[in-house]
């Protein structure tokens, strides 16, 4: 649904080991793995690379706290989270969450700009914790319209 909706969207995966065979075989079966890549980056490279991003997608429903959240609010980066206690303190309403329809959620932080605006307002309106607002200085290259998760 989001992949036809948004035709030229990459997906970045950051950290974790390689693909396995059930996660390349779907990406293959939905014929996306031109649009799917997998980085290793260091701490210092995670700012650039939320700042370049159209969201952070995090989908764990078990996370003691979340500190990717705060990266990437520091960062201006929206953020697509599972609907978790850990997650709805760290975010509060700063961010989108899904129970389980990860691909609605998705599809209206990349179709409707005001709601990206909104959520990126509400970090530094005071509503969610203070991130730094200097992350961008370290944008990294990304293709223009990745998703970091």
């Amino acid at each position: 649904m989001v992949a036809r909706r948004c035709p030229e969207l990459k997906l970045v995966c950051v950290g974790g080991t390689e693909f396995d065979v059930e996660e390349v075989t779907a990406m293959e079966r939905l014929g996306l793995t031109h649009r799917v890549m997998r980085r290793v980056a260091a701490d210092s490279a995670l700012s650039g690379l939320y700042a370049g991003a159209q969201a952070l997608v995090f989908p764990s429903l078990y996370e003691g706290f979340g500190l990717p959240v705060l990266e990437a609010f520091a960062s201006g980066c929206p953020a697509l989270l599972a609907d978790i206690p850990c997650f709805q303190e760290s975010a509060d309403d700063a961010a989108l969450f899904f129970p389980g329809a990860l691909s609605e959620a998705l599809g209206r932080s990349l179709t409707d700009g005001s709601l990206r605006e909104t959520l990126v307002r509400r970090v530094f309106s005071g509503g969610s914790p203070s991130p730094v607002p200097t992350a961008r200085q370290n944008r990294r290259q990304l293709p223009p319209d990745a998703v970091m998760a």
